[in-house]
């Protein structure tokens, strides 16, 4: 945080959406387990009424284990419950979260599950391989591994080679930056 004031402002503004945003060790964690302990706390609300995200499942799970032991410390058993099943999580555990509370009127399969990083990057190099193996998609393979080794975004560069395909011409593998 970067000013007493800030972080004052981060606990106690409860009337105010707001974003922490500071560096490693500034108490962003603690500003933000007081928060949603003041927010859980105020009449008519409570831990089922708060959505607090982050952008890691250390994290998360670090803010929802100090709000669980605030509630605990202060004799709250109904809110230490509650805090168990709310929303504390990162943005992509949240949308999962939603998708699977709620997969027909999104569109989902209600069995479907979320990729770990692993299998994310195993099945990347899956279809790697797979167009390695194609003759026609081989020109396609060499080039889009050279580009996500260098930071392109993987779906980007498929989107862009499924494109070519799809039109066959000349002009959309130029546009793709695909003509090797």
């Amino acid at each position: 945080m970067a000013t007493s004031d800030d972080r004052r402002r981060a606990v106690s503004d409860l009337a105010t959406d707001l974003a922490v945003i500071a560096g490693a060790g500034s108490g962003k964690t603690t500003a933000l387990v007081e928060r949603f302990v003041s927010i859980a706390g105020q009449p008519g609300l409570g831990p089922d009424r708060v959505l607090a995200l982050t952008f890691t499942e250390k994290a998360a799970a670090e803010m929802k284990g100090r709000i669980v032991r605030r509630f605990t410390d202060a004799g709250d058993e109904q809110r230490r419950r509650q805090t168990e099943a709310a929303y504390i999580s990162t943005i992509h555990g949240f949308a999962a979260r939603l998708l699977k509370e709620n997969p027909f009127e999104a569109g989902v399969d209600p069995a479907f599950t979320v990729l770990a990083e692993f299998d994310q990057e195993l099945l990347a190099e899956e279809a790697l391989q797979a167009m390695y193996a194609d003759p026609v998609l081989g020109a396609y393979a060499e080039r889009l591994k050279k580009d996500r080794d260098g930071g392109w975004q993987l779906f980007d560069l498929v989107r862009r080679v499924a494109r070519a395909l799809r039109e066959g011409t000349t002009q959309a593998r130029r546009e793709a930056d695909l003509v090797l």
